[in-house]
């Protein structure tokens, strides 16, 4: 089971692009693409991205200020097209950003429900 926050979730949608052999995917605030900041466009997270992709999970915040919602809109809407479990809160922020205890325990009941739905 793989989970990682932003930037190491484009490391592992990376390795999941290249084929990584993997059960489970949780990746939290991930942007779209990354090419817009001068990285290489393959590295783009919606590049990368599997055509089916029912063992992926991502969690998006309409708080973040890193990884604003214009900022990973058009991976969510790709992400939940292909099958991907897509988690959007309104009170979410950035990882290990979020103020009110109420999301930080809902982020973790995410995290805790998507890895034992997948368990084999």
């Amino acid at each position: 089971f793989l989970y990682g926050m932003s930037i190491g979730g484009v490391f592992i949608l990376n390795a999941v692009g290249a084929g990584a052999v993997y059960d489970a995917a949780l990746i939290d605030s991930p942007p779209s693409r990354v090419s817009d900041y001068g990285c290489p466009a393959r590295f783009d997270p919606v590049a990368n991205l599997p055509q089916e992709a029912p063992r992926l999970g991502f969690i998006f915040g309409h708080r973040d200020t890193v990884v604003p919602p214009s900022a990973w809109r058009e991976l969510a809407e790709l992400a939940r097209a292909r099958g991907a479990a897509v988690f959007e809160r309104r009170q979410f922020a950035h990882p290990l950003m979020d103020q009110d205890a109420g999301a930080r325990r809902s982020r973790s009941e995410i995290l805790r429900e998507f890895f034992i739905s997948h368990a084999r």
